[in-house]
């Protein structure tokens, strides 16, 4: 099994979405402006709806800080964890 593949079968598990979806949302991004603060506000809704994971205003603000200073993980599961709610 190729990388690119065995990349997307990992996403797909991870946050239960199509590979399809998957692929429509990495090309959009490829031409989104992550600078622009209403862009980045659409995509964390899209994403939410995409995982059916709600994302509160804190969480939202904390997440386009984060992609506004460049400060995103570098790996699927960090930023996974970015929409996670917080563990109790």
């Amino acid at each position: 099994m190729n990388r690119k593949k065995q990349f997307f079968e990992q996403i797909e598990q991870q946050a239960n979405v199509d590979m399809g979806e998957i692929i429509k949302l990495a090309n959009s991004l490829q031409k989104a402006n992550l600078k622009d603060e209403k862009t980045i506000r659409k995509l964390i809704a899209k994403i939410s709806r995409m995982v059916n994971m709600p994302v509160s205003k804190e969480k939202e603000e904390f997440i386009v800080k984060a992609i506004m200073n460049d400060r995103l993980p570098n790996s699927l599961s960090g930023l996974l964890k970015m929409f996670n709610p917080p563990e109790k």
